[in-house]
């Protein structure tokens, strides 16, 4: 979903509530308005390839969002398809509460499925985002909900956040993939995953998640501005 100025309303089992404070401030006036991030909801890996990525809807129709199903789609939609043309997987979106499902490959007209079969889904909703600048990827930030850096390798949707980040990069879109830790209150931990160089110091910014000048100060800093 697309994170900007307002509140989330829609996801599965979150209706007209959550977030987290990560995505929750991550918007006007802590950041200005271009600094955009989309959640991925569920990313589906066979074979050891991504072949899709899903969006849940509790319904299609948001006063908020738009409908990506109407031909013109939504910023958000066309986003997501640019991410998925760029790692040849399909894209699909999934209205929870009619249990319908829309896929979208490429430029072509939305194909209606009777099922999610033959994909295999991970659940990344509130914990894999994508900033958007320019209208093109500019990282992928991870929320490790406290994991520690020696467990994530045995954590399924880090797993996954890391395979969309090198499919990402192994296609062109050289993104850095950030750590997120929000769950202490009052501070947002970030740190690059990818070290630019071994010799490198891999610092750990601190974000006062109520403070725009905090913000502004650390996304300025690791180039995220």
């Amino acid at each position: 979903m697309l994170i900007t100025k307002f509140s989330i309303f829609e996801a599965q089992n979150r209706i007209h509530v959550g977030g987290n404070v990560f995505s929750n401030n991550h918007r006007s006036p802590n950041l200005p308005a271009n600094c955009t991030m989309i959640d991925i909801d569920n990313i589906s890996i066979v074979n050891n390839l991504i072949n899709g990525i899903i969006e849940d809807k509790y319904t299609f129709d948001s006063k908020f969002l738009g409908n990506p199903m109407l031909a013109s789609g939504t910023w958000q939609r066309t986003k997501l398809l640019d991410i998925c043309n760029a790692l040849n997987c399909d894209l699909l979106f999934q209205e929870i509460s009619t249990n319908t499902i829309y896929k979208f490959q490429g430029n072509n007209a939305p194909i209606s499925l009777p099922s999610l079969s033959g994909y295999n889904l991970i659940d990344t909703s509130d914990r894999l985002y994508v900033e958007i600048r320019y209208a093109r990827p500019k990282a992928v930030m991870f929320r490790t909900e406290g994991l520690k850096m020696e467990d994530l390798d045995t954590d399924t949707i880090f797993g996954a956040a890391l395979k969309f980040t090198k499919e990402l990069r192994s296609n062109g879109i050289m993104v850095p993939l950030y750590l997120v830790n929000d769950v202490i209150p009052g501070k947002i931990y970030i740190k690059k995953y990818f070290p630019v160089s071994k010799t490198q110091v891999n610092n750990t910014h601190l974000i006062d998640p109520s403070n725009p000048n905090s913000w502004i100060n650390v996304y300025g800093s690791i180039g995220l501005l």
